[in-house]
């Protein structure tokens, strides 16, 4: 797949970054340049984000069956409530289907044969189309993977992993698994939520995602991780669009990525991930970090 056609739209920002007038900009920015993959979660906005791509698809009702939307549920995961937590994020995207269903991070209850025999049930009434599981590392992956071969359960599709030049859950173990029961891999975060950018580099930027959750700092402020980001700066000579670019190329030109999701505030966010596919010099790439 060429690194263009690997553009999605993450829409975490909506309803807890910026409002629904501006996340209609956005998606009719992603529409008009052919990005027609939107992700989202019950969790982005406590449901906001899905309420507000469900009002968009009512308002523009030809991109109903063009856009691929694809959602995730937060574990716990049981019996009793994976109807109804569907049914509310359907309500909430005002469509009949979901394209995609992540299990948004691993819990031990992703196991119960059940509650993927529920699923599977689900599936063949055309309430979800396909399933995928998200924040897995490869023990926890195949170990889903082989319940669903052993109880001959439909299987998931696709994972969905944090993966930029700082900070890659893509490791070769989770790779194998990806390359043998041939899933997509997606990809979010491309940017390190700014870390990439070097705006953290004196601070953390008061109100960025650095300092409404603190938790990225833990995993972003590491030597390996800067040691990544002060190559990126070397190279760039210290200029900003070029960091940004090459981060984003970086992303978007792995061999095994199959869609890179960009979380956009405005419409020059996505302009910044098509300029970036453009770029191919993957020698260049490769000196900043190996794909593998």
């Amino acid at each position: 797949m060429k690194p263009l056609q690997k553009i999605g739209l993450g829409a975490v920002t909506f309803g807890r970054e910026i409002d629904q007038q501006q996340s209609f900009r956005i998606m009719d920015a992603a529409a008009e340049r052919g990005i027609l993959f939107f992700d989202t979660a019950e969790a982005y906005g406590q449901g906001a984000s899905e309420t507000i791509i469900g009002n968009w698809l009512q308002a523009h009702p030809s991109m109903m069956e063009q856009v691929t939307i694809a959602s995730k549920l937060l574990p716990p995961y049981d019996v009793v409530s994976l109807k109804q937590r569907i049914a509310a994020s359907l309500r909430r995207l005002q469509r009949p289907y979901i394209d995609l269903l992540f299990f948004h991070s691993w819990h031990a209850s992703v196991l119960d044969v059940d509650l993927l025999t529920l699923l599977g049930g689900l599936m063949q009434q055309g309430l979800v189309k396909n399933i995928g599981a998200s924040n897995f590392n490869a023990d926890r992956l195949s170990r889903l993977l082989e319940v669903q071969e052993r109880h001959r359960l439909p299987k998931i599709t696709a994972i969905q992993n944090n993966h930029n030049l700082a900070v890659s859950d893509l490791d070769a173990s989770l790779l194998a698994v990806t390359r043998k029961y041939q899933l997509q891999v997606i990809t979010y975060s491309p940017l390190g939520a700014g870390f990439l950018t070097g705006k953290h580099m004196e601070a953390v930027e008061q109100g960025s995602r650095f300092d409404r959750m603190p938790a990225h700092q833990d995993i972003y402020f590491t030597s390996d991780a800067l040691g990544s980001l002060q190559r990126l700066r070397i190279a760039a000579a210290g200029q900003k669009e070029l960091q940004v670019q090459w981060a984003l190329a970086w992303a978007l030109h792995h061999p095994d990525v199959d869609q890179v999701l960009i979380g956009a505030r405005s419409e020059a966010h996505l302009q910044q991930a098509i300029d970036a596919a453009s770029f191919n010099d993957l020698a260049f790439l490769q000196q900043l970090k190996p794909f593998y």
